[in-house]
């Protein structure tokens, strides 16, 4: 009995052997050909019969050598049998099924595949793939979405197809059932083709597209980049129409000329609020000190700054006329040979400096500052941006601190007004005032504001082949900036 026990011990070892060697060697031969050794998956299926993916990679083989398709068939229908968790093989499948013209099974297969792993991205692009090459884009953009959910890194490659979709009229039908709420991945792509995208009006029609009735609100990121492609393309009008409606009951309350020039509200780095920028070497940021009008201001730490700064600025969207600029500042020990300036630039048509202000250095308590600037009829939009004041490479060197308060805007005189003639009357009356936004966008800016939008008609949705694919002067001049009086009108 003993010896019995003994040779079945023997036996049982060296079949655990046996299969640690048969298993160990199979898969060598995997690896091999994952490296490119095309005749390795023949070799370990010799090793191991039922290894699933050895079988696979072979049938996968013959599939791309056009090898008989019954043997092809069988051999794919054995590997999903050894791993039914394995959706590959049934990819394949359909590919064989579609390329035999059984459309049915083919998507039926596909189908299946997708569904047996919703979560795997590859298995996703793959079947969205198979969709693309049936003509069926509307079943792909359905597999596209589920690969971004599943990894957001596949933007890389999808996002690129998407911009396709959405600059076509005829395919961007395609994207109006994930924008009602959409999925994680669309705020990446709007922006993507908010900075991407060859004409401003296919930004317009998605922006337009997700506010339909119903559909949650646009993201405060959806609004930012939607509006920096507006500035980007000269559209300010529109721009400024859409950032203004989108604001808050308390950001409407510190609007003026000068948008919260008390710093009071956190600055959004959005439209025509304050833009900081966020760089090594300098701390940028709104805080508490003694002091203040209000309760917060701007304070700017340099930690030995040693290149031209203008990291600080706000747009500007003025009327023609003589302004006035006016702030408190405090400088802590703010070591510098060129110091900082506020500089008011003109951006469009053309750039350059309209006015600055005197130099800050050294140290001081809060004592007032002002200047005035000059908007001539030419310029259309504008920006306040506080600049390192050197000229020289060592004038832009910078130890120190800096704060800056209650800074606002008002208009103080109108341009002068030419004497009108007869026939320079009918003249104006013909030209527009403003030809930087279509009426039609003009619109859509105001509707953001919560005015139902008129209903979109219906794009459809197109079945391609797979190559298919890849102002007046304002009145009471003189005011304080609590209110708009000298903003380019609407």
């Amino acid at each position: 009995m003993v010896i019995l026990r003994r040779v079945l011990l023997i036996a049982f070892a060296a079949f655990v052997l046996w299969r640690i060697t048969v298993v160990g060697v199979s898969n060598i031969y995997i690896a091999q050909h994952q490296r490119g050794d095309d005749s390795a998956a023949g070799k370990a299926l010799a090793w191991n019969p039922s290894h699933p993916e050895a079988a696979y990679q072979l049938a996968a083989g013959m599939s791309a050598d056009n090898a008989a398709e019954a043997t092809t068939v069988e051999r794919l229908r054995h590997a999903y049998g050894l791993n039914p968790t394995d959706a590959r093989p049934l990819l394949a499948l359909a590919r064989l099924a579609a390329s035999q013209g059984n459309s049915e099974q083919a998507g039926a297969l596909a189908a299946e595949a997708a569904k047996l792993r919703p979560a795997d991205p590859s298995i996703q692009r793959q079947a969205a793939a198979f969709w693309v090459s049936q003509g069926n884009l509307e079943n792909a953009m359905r597999h596209w979405s589920q690969a971004l959910e599943a990894d957001p890194s596949a933007r890389g490659t999808i996002f690129p197809i998407l911009l396709e979709i959405a600059e076509n009229p005829e395919l961007r039908g395609l994207l109006v059932p994930y924008l009602q709420t959409p999925p994680a991945w669309w705020e990446g792509f709007f922006a993507e083709v908010a900075r991407r995208a060859l004409d401003v009006g296919t930004v317009r029609s998605l922006n337009s597209l997700r506010r339909v009735p119903g559909s949650t609100p646009l993201t405060a990121e959806e609004r930012k980049v939607y509006i920096a492609r507006l500035q980007r393309d000269g559209l300010v009008t529109e721009a400024y129409l859409v950032w203004l409606n989108g604001l808050s009951e308390e950001e409407r309350a510190h609007l003026g000329l000068l948008h919260n020039g008390g710093f009071e509200l956190p600055p959004t780095n959005t439209g025509f609020d304050w833009h900081l920028g966020k760089i090594d070497g300098v701390i940028i940021q709104t805080a508490t000190t003694y002091g203040l009008q209000g309760a917060k201001a701007l304070h700017l730490i340099f930690k030995r700054w040693e290149k031209p700064f203008r990291h600080v600025h706000q747009p500007l969207f003025l009327d023609p006329g003589v302004y006035l600029i006016s702030g408190r500042v405090r400088a802590d020990s703010l070591q510098s040979n060129g110091g900082l300036k506020w500089a008011v630039r003109c951006q469009l048509p053309s750039a350059g400096t309209l006015a600055e202000s005197e130099r800050f250095l050294g140290s001081s308590e809060w004592r007032d500052f002002s200047f005035e600037v000059a908007i001539p009829e030419s310029c259309v939009a504008q920006e306040l941006r506080l600049l390192s004041a050197g000229q020289r490479e060592f004038e832009h060197r910078m130890v120190g601190s800096i704060w800056f308060d209650a800074i606002s805007l008002r208009r103080i005189a109108a341009p002068p007004q030419p004497v009108a003639t007869q026939e320079s009357s009918q003249q104006s009356e013909a030209i527009p005032t403003d030809q930087s936004t279509p009426p039609e966008a003009a619109q859509a800016a105001e509707e953001s504001a919560g005015i139902p939008a008129p209903a979109t008609p219906s794009t459809g949705l197109t079945s391609a082949s797979a190559d298919a694919l890849p102002p007046p002067p304002a009145e009471n001049e003189g005011q304080e900036d609590n209110t708009t009086s000298g903003q380019r009108q609407q």
